[in-house]
């Protein structure tokens, strides 16, 4: 697939326009405080099945773009993550 992320801006442009207004450009569109997405779900100018739809599609096309050391370096953080939380879940 080509150009995939052009696509889905495309297909989800009010999505896309709606998050351009997020306080925080990292927003997930989950709780985040100034959340563009969140507040249209709550006044029901959105459709949840579509934004749900639309996180999926941007979530994969961010993983096959990624490189195969990004994902290796997350596959790492993961793995020091779940270690530090069985240890601290041990010492209880």
């Amino acid at each position: 697939m080509t150009d995939a992320e052009g696509g889905i801006a495309a297909l989800f442009d009010d999505l896309v326009t709606l998050a351009a207004n997020c306080r925080f450009r990292d927003c997930q569109h989950e709780t985040e405080p100034g959340c563009a997405i969140r507040q249209a779900l709550d006044q029901g100018q959105i459709d949840a099945p579509r934004v749900a739809r639309w996180r999926k599609l941007a979530a994969e096309e961010r993983f096959n773009s990624s490189t195969l050391s990004e994902r290796k370096m997350q596959g790492k953080s993961l793995r020091k993550m779940v270690k530090a939380s069985q240890q601290k879940k041990n010492r209880r």
